[in-house]
């Protein structure tokens, strides 16, 4: 981007970036200082640490929310020089969000012939971007500069593994935390029941029976009967409990530009079939859907998981037939979708406050709107295509309700689950997603931005759980909105 950061408009302009610049925007693009007037334009030098890494900590420097730390622009040069002197490699590049993405702009040249600096010895060595093993293999690596970026948010981002918290077809750390409620789980306490009533049953009182009526020898006959009848209703009481229906939980978010038009949904879909659909789910072209494998299904050295063969027929949908959703097994899906989008919520600042109309297509359980001015309003229960007016309200009882909603909504194993085996898997609560909820959520919070909002709705506007009739329970859906 120039030593100077000379060359960043011309990126900002192929991207497309409808860049706001603060009040003091003006005043550092014509100052000394370069790294002050693209700070004022949007970009940020990352912080390098072992808490730089957090998926959390990243999402909250790259999604631009005010965590009440936001930096004051007349100290800007002073900090800019204390952090030079801590780390100077993590002044040659600074970073801006775009989508739940990132992009990075270098200031030397990435030319490695031009002058063999450490940012282009770096760019030169493709391969530790794609094989980060291979540092310290090959002479006169860029330790310094490797060091610095794998010690601030692009570590956990280089890899798509990282990236995503997942890789299909290996098992994942996480897989038990979004299970459907009291489904597929061993009828614990019935079983007791049973297995006590079967030990009178089968013990004294079939014995005192036929001792009294002097047939003893039909207990060769009355104790595997009765275990055979007791197995039975254990099997029976299973099949009826759990039912024959598809449910479905859903953890979901979206970042639905308004403005552009524009939506980016990243969601975990977990399944639980009484019996498999014969037509198995019919998933939109646009949807990717990669599988999330539990670590009781991995093979213990390697990790890697054991599945039947998918089918999949690509017509006008992808049609997931056979091996995609199994009966009476948990199963579980990552999907993404990035697709143009005309679900908004329109918004209009008007005397009395604030009025919401509802185009998501899904109802709006809560929803919490920073205005342009800054001023917020805090909305419940409206429905898809109604209209309701809300008055403004205090940040603070605004973040109580949102942080009330996270925390009903945490991903928790079930009970009994003493998450102690040893495995190899991945963990989905380190995945970008993860990150920008915890970053929605993050208790410094003092502002998401102006012209923002954040909406939970019963059902995930973008994507789709691939069946109509499908039973969705205990889902999350966040919706973090531009207008």
């Amino acid at each position: 981007a120039g030593k100077r950061w000379e060359n960043l408009q011309g990126a900002e302009a192929a991207l497309g970036e409808n860049l706001e610049v603060n009040k003091d925007g003006e005043a550092n693009a014509g100052s000394a200082s370069p790294d002050a007037a693209i700070v004022a334009r949007g970009w940020s030098f990352p912080t390098v640490g072992q808490r730089s890494t957090e998926a959390s900590q990243g999402a909250l420097l790259l999604a631009g929310f005010d965590a009440g730390q936001q930096k004051q622009r007349p100290s800007l040069l002073g900090a800019v020089l204390d952090r030079f002197r801590i780390s100077p490699w993590a002044w040659e590049f600074v970073v801006r969000g775009h989508g739940l993405g990132v992009v990075t702009a270098f200031r030397g040249n990435l030319d490695a012939a031009a002058d063999g600096n450490a940012v282009a010895s770096f760019a030169a060595s493709g391969t530790y971007l794609s094989d980060p093993m291979a540092m310290g293999s090959a002479e006169n690596t860029p330790a310094d500069t490797y060091s610095v970026i794998t010690q601030s948010l692009l570590g956990p981002r280089l890899t798509w593994t990282t990236r995503h918290g997942n890789q299909p077809e290996s098992s994942n750390e996480d897989f038990n935390n979004l299970l459907i409620p009291g489904v597929g789980v061993a009828p614990v306490t019935q079983f007791q029941f049973l297995v006590t009533l079967f030990a009178v049953v089968i013990g004294p009182l079939n014995y005192w029976l036929l001792k009294r009526k002097n047939k003893l020898p039909l207990l060769l006959a009355t104790v595997p009967i009765a275990a055979a009848v007791t197995t039975l209703l254990l099997f029976l009481y299973g099949i009826f409990a759990d039912g024959f229906s598809v449910r479905a939980r859903a953890r979901t978010l979206t970042l639905l530009d308004q403005r552009a038009g524009e939506a980016v949904s990243w969601g975990r879909l977990s399944y639980y079939a009484g019996i498999a659909p014969r037509d198995g789910l019919s998933i939109p072209r646009d949807q990717l859907m990669y599988p999330i494998m539990p670590s009781w299904l991995s093979r213990r050295w390697g990790g890697r998981a054991s599945a039947a063969p998918r089918h999949l027929e690509w017509q006008e949908e992808q049609l997931l037939t056979r091996g995609w959703l199994a009966s009476r097994t948990p199963t579980q899906y990552h999907a993404i979708t990035s697709r143009p989008s005309q679900k908004r919520l329109d918004l209009r600042v008007i005397d009395d406050g604030l009025r919401i109309d509802n185009r998501l297509g899904v109802d709006v359980t809560h929803v919490a709107v920073e205005d342009h001015n800054g001023r917020f309003y805090w909305c419940e229960n409206l429905a898809s295509g109604r209209r309701k007016m809300v008055a403004a309200t205090d940040l603070d009882e605004l973040l109580s309700g949102i942080r009330r909603l996270f925390t009903d909504h945490l991903p928790e194993n079930p009970a009994g689950d003493d998450g102690y085996d040893i495995s190899y898997g991945y963990q989905l609560s380190e995945s970008l997603m993860e990150g920008r909820l915890s970053a929605i959520n993050d208790p410094a919070i003092r502002s998401w931005g102006r012209g923002k909002y954040i909406a939970f709705t019963r059902h995930a506007v973008e994507l789709d759980l691939g069946l109509d009739d499908v039973k969705e329970e205990a889902s999350f859906h966040v919706i973090e909105g531009t207008w």
